[in-house]
C-alpha cells in the first residue's frame, strides 16, 4: 500500500511540473478567455436590475459555469496529453513494463488532473470575483447551496466525465477526431447554456445529493473498466 501510494505521488508530482512547464502560458490565457466569456452572462445578469440584497448571490451562483468550463476543457485537454499522448510516444508502455499496473496509471494520471484542475478552476473564479468587484464595485456572495453547486457538485460531477474520457482514451487506438470533439463541445455546450440565466432559487437537497453520487459513480465505473482492460490493449499501436 505504501509502495502504491508512492509509486503515485510521483507520477502526480512529475506530471503537474511537466504540465506548468507546458502550458503555463496556455492557462494564463484560457483563464483570461474563461473570464470574458463569464463576463458576458455577467453584464446579462446586472441588466436585470435585481435587488442590490439578490444581485451579489445571483453573479455568485453564476460562478458553476466558469467553474464546469474550466475543468471540463482543462480536464479533457490533460486527459488527452497525460494518457493518449504518452500512449503515443510509449511513455506508458515504459511505466507499465516497470510492473506498476494499469490501475495504478491510472489513478496517478486521475489525481494528477484533479489537483490540477482543482488548483486552475478555483484560482479563475477567485480571479472572476475580483474582477467584478473591480469592474461593478459588486462583490459576489455565497449560500450554501450556491457554494456546494459551485465547489462541490460543479467539480464532481465534471471529473467524472473526465473520468470516463479517460478510459475511452485508453482503451481506443484512434482518437484524433474523437478527442478534438470531446474537448470543444462540453466547453461550447456549457458557454451556450451560460446565456440561458438560471433564476437563484433554492435547489432540492436531494438533487445536490444525488449530483453528487452521479459524479462519484461515473468515477467508480471508470476504475472497474480500467480494471477491466487487458494491458496489450492499453500498449496497442496508437495511430
Amino acid at each position: 500500500m505504501k509502495n502504491t501510494l508512492y509509486i503515485i505521488k510521483v507520477i502526480v508530482q512529475k506530471e503537474i511540473i511537466d504540465t506548468i512547464h507546458t502550458f503555463g502560458f496556455f492557462l494564463i490565457a484560457i483563464a483570461l478567455g474563461f473570464n470574458l466569456c463569464i463576463y458576458i452572462t455577467d453584464t446579462k445578469i446586472i441588466a436585470l436590475k435585481l435587488s442590490p440584497e439578490q444581485l451579489p448571490y445571483q453573479l455568485g451562483l453564476s460562478m458553476m459555469y466558469l467553474m464546469a468550463m474550466a475543468i471540463l476543457f482543462l480536464g479533457t485537454t490533460l486527459t488527452s496529453k497525460l494518457i493518449y499522448e504518452e500512449k503515443r510516444n510509449k511513455t506508458m508502455h515504459m511505466l507499465l513494463s516497470m510492473g506498476i499496473t494499469k490501475e495504478v496509471v491510472w489513478m496517478a494520471k486521475m489525481c494528477a488532473i484533479i489537483v490540477m484542475c482543482t488548483l486552475f478552476s478555483i484560482t479563475t473564479v477567485l480571479s472572476h470575483i475580483a474582477f467584478v468587484f473591480v469592474k461593478f464595485s459588486i462583490l459576489m456572495k455565497f449560500n450554501w447551496m450556491s457554494f456546494v453547486i459551485v465547489f462541490i457538485m460543479v467539480p464532481i460531477i465534471g471529473y467524472g466525465f473526465i473520468a470516463i474520457t479517460s478510459v475511452a482514451y485508453m482503451y481506443f487506438s484512434k482518437m484524433n477526431f474523437v478527442g478534438m470533439f470531446i474537448q470543444i463541445v462540453p466547453y461550447l455546450a456549457i458557454w451556450e447554456v451560460s446565456s440561458k440565466l438560471i433564476a437563484y432559487t433554492n435547489v432540492p437537497l436531494y438533487i445536490l445529493i444525488l449530483s453528487v453520487l452521479i459524479g462519484i459513480m461515473l468515477f467508480a465505473l471508470s476504475f472497474m473498466l480500467v480494471r477491466g482492460i487487458s494491458k496489450e490493449r492499453i500498449v496497442s499501436r496508437v495511430d
